[in-house]
């Protein structure tokens, strides 16, 4: 089993997911990672955090009620404060090339497929925003 072994202090980081487990799971590997994290149970939600604050980096849950993460993630890139330039990755439990390019045209980062692991989180921390001091 591979271990953790990079910190990103000071790195602010969103995890959106409407499933309590996700969110713990998620969170736990990102406090290894000395991350900055805020969790939110809905697009909504996230869009509402991100109005206030400006975050490294978004974990966003696609297949959630009232808002999936790809609407989210359109609302997250017509706002207008740095939060539109936040790194937003998916997190989904389908991993088809369909579904890569529509998190992409969504204005998506990147993509990682469920269950997370964290050294899947950490190498992709490590290679959208590298190694912060």
């Amino acid at each position: 089993m591979e271990k953790i072994t990079e910190k990103f202090p000071g790195t602010k980081v969103l995890v959106v997911d409407d499933y309590a487990f996700n969110i713990e799971l998620t969170t736990d590997f990102l406090e290894m990672m000395a991350c900055d994290i805020e969790t939110a149970i809905s697009g909504q939600e996230a869009i509402e955090k991100c109005k206030k604050t400006v975050f490294d980096i978004i974990f966003m849950d696609i297949q959630m009620p009232e808002m999936d993460g790809y609407e989210a993630a359109k609302k997250i890139r017509s706002l207008k404060n740095d939060s539109a330039k936040s790194i937003i990755i998916a997190l989904t439990a389908n991993v088809q090339e369909e579904d890569r390019n529509k998190c992409l045209k969504s204005g998506m980062n990147d993509y990682t497929q469920k269950p997370i692991k964290g050294i899947t989180l950490e190498k992709l921390i490590k290679s959208h925003l590298g190694q912060k001091p």
